[in-house]
């Protein structure tokens, strides 16, 4: 026969070059000329693959069972057909008395699942199958995943199982919920949790993880293990950032069948813990105080928050105010606690000065607390003397400063005579009347000492005595409900035996009154909240005494 060309293929895959292909007379076809030695099989061809290529199952306690995927892939470049997925379990043989040897197939391998099996997959497409592995006994086993296909090099892929049959592990968590009650606001808490293995078996701890706003793992103990009668900790924070009550949960997965897995509830509030100061007095009046002398007031700081109040610092402003002692700047007083310290006023001259007490603390409502002072200074009134025509002439001021004039122009210097009471000194040319002058008139001498000899003079001092500011015992904070009226007794006590006045700041609320010697409180409806406001004791002659009062009223509907 003629040479013909009879098939036309290119060198792609599934395709063959341009062939002479001779028909000879004996029937049978050769390539001829130069593309004898050329021509090679270049058609389409599937390829399996499987991931894992191996399973290890690992420890499972008999009766249990655990799975595994496995994934199965076409890398090649043409269809794969899987005919079959079989799975082979070992083979169990025993000796039976009477019997001889029995052979007992073991089913610890199974086929859960399977999309593979019957398919044509196409070049990168993957299917998976799922094996399950459920140990008899305390034992080790071995068994094979077999898969059938059109694949060319390996149309029996043969993958190894294994596993073995142990002791179960058997959990226990304690505690089995975290309250972590009231943390405050940019704080946090931190709590164990112990996880224990009570059984003969390891406790293998899966991924552990933590539910809930605020709530975090401190540390990961995920995938490991926990040996028999052993145990590990797990720490578990709470860091609030709202005010507000929050919940959430732990999960602790494990290979403990009868408990997998294990939850563990969590709670926990976001407060605001923070010190609350309270001043004794909001305004210090020291009264009429002699020139050149002092009185001193105590001022009591209380902590009637929740949290601790720090005290920074405490600043007196007012020429005539300083402070004496102070044990309270940079100190921490705990919830309930108190501290004292003292402010002196000193006038130096006549008349009426204001000054203030500023305290710096953590209080976030009054991180400066300020005191008002006041004060008077005071001189003893003097009744001028006649002057006579010999000797220095006396010039008594209306405060307490005395001058004389020499004729000669000599100076001239100052002595009391002996009948001047106690507390009159001489510094000078002022007469000082010390702090605890009685109330009356006294008349003593003045002498001026001159050139031309000394001349006396009589002084008549009228003494009006220190006017001490009432004292007011301090109001306990009073609940109040609506529609209710609640009687406080005022305790206050003059320490003049003046008589008293009662009465409100002006920033009082419209339900607060005075009756007698009560503070009475009748709010309705529309007082519900909290009110702060002074209760004030007058003595008439410029004393006050004052203290804060705090109500809170709430609604008094059931």
């Amino acid at each position: 026969m003629d040479q013909q060309t009879l098939l036309e293929w290119d060198e792609n895959p599934g395709m063959f070059k341009y062939q002479d292909l001779v028909i000879g007379n004996n029937g049978n076809m050769h390539i001829s000329g130069e593309s004898q030695n050329k021509l090679h099989y270049m058609a389409a061809q599937p390829e399996i693959e499987a991931n894992p290529g191996s399973v290890d199952f690992g420890d499972t306690s008999p009766g249990n069972y655990v799975e595994q995927d496995v994934t199965i892939t076409n890398t090649g470049n043409g269809n794969l057909n899987i005919n079959s997925i079989t799975v082979q379990n070992p083979i169990e043989t025993d000796f039976v008395f009477g019997a001889g040897m029995i052979t007992n197939d073991s089913e610890v391998f199974t086929l859960t699942a399977d999309n593979v099996s019957g398919r044509i997959m196409a070049p990168g497409e993957t299917g998976t199958v799922t094996v399950r592995f459920t140990p008899e006994a305390l034992n080790t086993y071995n068994g094979s995943l077999i898969m059938n296909s059109n694949d060319r090099d390996n149309n029996r892929l043969i993958i190894s199982l294994s596993g073995a049959g142990a002791e179960p592990p058997e959990i226990d968590v304690a505690p089995t919920a975290l309250d972590f009650g009231n943390v405050a606001l940019g704080s946090s808490l931190e709590k164990q949790v112990t996880i224990s293995n009570q059984g003969a078996g390891p406790l293998d701890l899966g991924e552990l993880s933590a539910t809930g706003e605020s709530f975090s793992l401190v540390g990961d103990i995920s995938n490991t293990t926990v040996a028999p009668q052993s145990s590990t900790s797990l720490t578990v924070r709470f860091a609030p950032v709202t005010e507000k009550a929050y919940s959430g949960s732990i999960t602790i997965p494990s290979n403990d069948s009868n408990e997998n897995p294990v939850t563990i509830n969590l709670g926990g509030s976001g407060v605001i813990i923070a010190g609350e100061i309270y001043v004794t007095s909001g305004v210090q009046d020291f009264g009429d105080v002699y020139v050149n002398s002092s009185a001193d007031a105590q001022f009591t700081i209380e902590n009637t928050g929740n949290g601790e109040l720090i005290i920074s610092s405490i600043t007196v402003s007012g020429a005539q105010f300083n402070l004496v002692n102070d044990d309270v700047s940079n100190s921490t007083l705990a919830p309930g606690g108190s501290a004292s310290f003292t402010v002196r006023f000193s006038p130096s001259n006549a008349g009426t000065f204001n000054g203030s007490v500023a305290i710096a603390s953590n209080d976030p409502d009054e991180p400066d607390t300020v005191v008002s002072l006041t004060g008077r200074g005071t001189a003893l009134a003097v009744t001028q003397p006649s002057v006579g025509s010999q000797g220095p002439t006396l010039n008594f001021i209306t405060t307490v400063q005395i001058s004389a004039t020499d004729p000669d122009g000599a100076p001239v210097s100052f002595s009391l005579g002996s009948d001047a009471p106690d507390f009159v000194t001489l510094s000078g040319t002022r007469l000082i009347f010390s702090s605890n002058a009685p109330a009356g008139t006294y008349t003593f001498t003045v002498n001026a000492h001159g050139n031309g000899g000394t001349t006396s003079r009589k002084l008549t001092v009228t003494s009006f005595g220190r006017n001490g500011s009432p004292v007011m015992q301090p109001v306990p904070t009073q609940g109040v409900r609506t529609g209710s009226a609640v009687k406080v007794d005022i305790s206050v006590i003059d320490p003049d035996g003046d008589q008293l006045i009662l009465g409100l700041s002006g920033d009082a609320p419209r339900f607060a009154s005075i009756k007698g010697s009560q503070l009475v409180l009748e709010p309705q409806d529309s007082d519900v909240g909290t009110h702060t406001f002074l209760l004030l004791a007058s003595d008439g002659r410029g004393g006050l005494g004052m203290q804060k009062v705090k109500v809170i009223v709430s609604s008094g509907a059931n």
